[in-house]
C-alpha cells in the first residue's frame, strides 16, 4: 500500500545568530502538522553536521534550513550531492541572512511556510557547491573568526568589530578614549540608533566610545 504522507524535516542550528527560540521552533511544527506534515526535527551538533544530516536523509518532501547563510551552505552542499534532491527551504534564525533576505523571507513564521518552489542557481568551484557568493584575499577569515557569543550578542556588527581588528592591529580603544578625554569631539552633535529609539541626538565623543566598549 501506498504511503501518501508528507513528509518534512527541519534542520536547525541551535547556534546560529542569536539561536531560534524552542516557541518560534513549535510554531513551525505546528503549522506544518496542520498542512498534513511528518516533522522530523534535528539539530546540527558540530561544523559540516547539517551536510551529513540532508545526504544520508530519506526522501522528504521538504527540507527546511533554520539558520543562517552558513547553516544554508551545508544544507545545500550535503543535497548537491544526492542523487534525488530534495526540495529546501530556507528559513532565517542566523545573524545576516542573506540569502533568505534575498529571496523574500522575513522573520514571520507563518508567512515564510506559505511559498512557492523555485528553481535557485549555486556555484561551485572543484565541485564544492556554495550558495550564492565566493571571495578570497583579506578579511575572508572574518566569517569563520567570529566568535558565536559575539555574534548573538552584536548581531552582524559583530563582524564588522572583528574586520576592524583584523585592518587596523592596535589598541583603538585608548586611541579613541585619549581623543574624548583630550576634550575632542565633545561638542559634535549627530544622530544616533540605540535599541530604544532611533536619530537619538548624541555627541560624536559618545559614538565612539560605544564603539571603542565593542573593541
Amino acid at each position: 500500500m501506498k504511503d501518501d504522507t508528507k513528509k518534512c524535516l527541519i534542520i536547525y542550528n541551535p547556534n546560529s545568530g542569536k539561536a531560534i527560540s524552542e516557541d518560534v521552533l513549535a510554531i513551525y511544527q505546528d503549522i506544518l502538522k496542520d498542512n498534513g506534515y511528518k516533522v522530523d526535527v534535528l539539530a546540527t551538533k558540530y561544523k559540516n553536521h547539517a551536510t551529513e544530516i540532508i545526504t544520508n536523509a530519506k526522501n522528504y518532501n521538504i527540507v527546511f534550513s533554520i539558520g543562517g547563510d552558513g547553516t544554508l551552505n551545508e544544507v545545500v552542499r550535503g543535497n548537491y550531492y544526492r542523487k534525488n534532491k530534495l526540495t529546501i527551504c530556507p528559513l532565517p534564525s542566523g545573524t545576516c541572512n542573506d540569502v533568505a533576505t534575498m529571496l523574500g523571507y522575513g522573520k514571520n513564521p507563518v508567512d515564510n511556510i506559505n511559498g512557492v518552489e523555485k528553481d535557485y542557481d549555486i556555484g561551485t568551484i572543484n565541485d564544492n557547491p556554495f550558495v550564492y557568493v565566493v571571495g578570497m584575499g583579506k578579511l575572508m577569515n572574518i566569517p569563520y573568526e567570529t566568535k558565536n557569543e559575539d555574534k548573538k550578542k552584536f548581531g552582524y556588527m559583530a563582524y564588522i568589530r572583528e574586520g576592524i581588528t583584523e585592518i587596523f592591529p592596535v589598541n583603538l580603544l585608548g586611541v579613541i578614549k585619549e581623543n574624548v578625554d583630550a576634550g575632542e569631539n565633545t561638542d559634535t552633535v549627530m544622530s544616533g540608533y540605540t535599541h530604544l529609539q532611533r536619530a537619538q541626538p548624541i555627541t560624536l565623543a559618545h559614538e565612539l566610545l560605544a564603539y571603542a566598549q565593542m573593541l
